[in-house]
């Protein structure tokens, strides 16, 4: 029996298939994975969008608003004491930590000029001494002068005032004007003299102050205390010499252990920030301790900065004295502004900023986005933004949605 053969089974796209040229087929099969391409990246992108976003409810919190600020501790009261004669120091009564009273002796120190040097410096705090004595005898004399030039020019108004009520010639009511304008010019001239005589004064008291201190740097001297306190910082030792010119203070005292900070704020910071707001200190030196603070005083004239802007100077009060915390440490301060307590509030991520408006995504568990609501808010910290009107509590917002 003859075998009948099965037909061939053709498909038309594979024959049109087999008829294209190598090329098109090359382009045909890169266009398909590109559209493969598109749609996993789709699929990735929502898939993805969907792991990013996270659900909320709208909830009663509490929130504190704080401002964060840095600055410098700094003893309440501390002065610094040199010596006021270049020499060397002979006797140190005090050390470190030593609590003095006023007038109480801390050193001793010998002056090292030549009897030629103190004969040089008295000579000069002589001339200073004199030259001011001039100035103030000058003064003297310019005063009577505008004194003298002041009734003349009264009396000449006086009479050209009156000009009309006597038979002058007209010669004669000029020559009244003229002495008028003289008189004036006399005046203004003495009292320009005047200013010119003050300062001359001011001049020759700052060069007898100058020349003053420069005689005392030549005479022995037993320094005392300016004010009761604890010593702190001693430089010296017995037979060091001593130079008023240094920088470096021989000794500080403190008279009020308590610390300061210093912090600059902003003008819409300055315009809420009061006396005895509430802080919290930290410094590097001691981590995770919190010391308690308060807002001492806020200035209120302003600072122009580089920017054009306006800053202004807030005093901190550290509540107690700590003896571990030393001047000069580096603070990070938290000064709460204001609590609010009880306030319904939303996580600041799931905050929208739309045409003007905050809005909220509402959503569902499946974090399928509902309702797009527009929201007023209110305080917010680090963590929350109080939601003041828009949203009722227990609705579920999707945070991390973006349009």
């Amino acid at each position: 029996m003859k075998k009948t053969k099965n037909p061939k089974i053709t498909i038309p796209l594979f024959r049109k298939w087999q008829k294209l040229k190598k090329g098109w087929k090359i382009f045909s099969i890169c266009l398909l994975l590109l559209l493969l391409v598109i749609v996993g990246l789709k699929i990735r992108g929502h898939y993805q969008k969907q792991k990013t976003i996270t659900i909320a409810q709208v909830s009663k919190q509490t929130i504190d608003r704080k401002i964060l600020r840095s600055g410098i501790l700094e003893y309440k009261g501390i002065t610094e004491v040199s010596s006021t004669t270049q020499g060397q120091v002979t006797k140190i009564f005090v050390k470190n930590g030593d609590s003095v009273e006023k007038d109480q002796v801390l050193f001793e120190v010998i002056s090292t000029a030549t009897p030629e040097e103190k004969a040089e410096a008295w000579s000069a705090y002589l001339t200073a001494k004199n030259a001011l004595e001039e100035a103030k005898q000058g003064n003297n004399k310019t005063q009577a002068a505008v004194e003298t030039a002041k009734q003349s020019l009264l009396t000449s108004e006086q009479e050209v005032k009156e000009i009309n009520d006597h038979g002058y010639t007209d010669n004669e009511k000029e020559a009244l004007k003229s002495a008028e304008q003289a008189a004036r010019y006399t005046y203004e001239a003495a009292q320009s003299d005047t200013t010119l005589v003050e300062n001359r004064i001011k001049a020759a008291q700052a060069d007898l102050n100058v020349a003053w201190l420069k005689y005392q740097t030549t005479q022995d001297i037993t320094m005392t205390a300016p004010l009761a306190g604890r010593i702190e910082n001693l430089s010296i030792e017995e037979g060091d010499v001593v130079d008023p010119q240094n920088e470096l203070a021989n000794l500080m005292i403190i008279s009020n252990p308590r610390q300061v900070i210093a912090v600059t704020i902003g003008e819409i910071d300055a315009a809420l920030m009061t006396a005895s707001l509430s802080a919290e200190i930290s410094v590097d030196a001691f981590e995770n301790r919190i010391f308690p603070a308060f807002v001492s005083k806020v200035d209120k004239v302003g600072k122009q900065n580089d920017d054009g802007g306006i800053t202004y100077t807030a005093w901190l009060t550290l509540d107690d004295v700590y003896p571990e915390l030393l001047s000069g440490m580096a603070a990070d301060v938290e000064i709460l502004i204001e609590t609010k307590k009880n306030v319904l509030a939303v996580p600041n991520e799931a905050l929208l900023y739309n045409n003007g408006h905050y809005q909220l995504v509402i959503g569902n568990q499946d974090k399928q986005l509902q309702a797009m609501k527009n929201v007023d808010i209110g305080i917010r910290n680090e963590t929350y933004t109080e939601i003041k009107k828009g949203a009722s509590e227990g609705e579920t917002v999707l945070v991390g949605y973006r349009l």
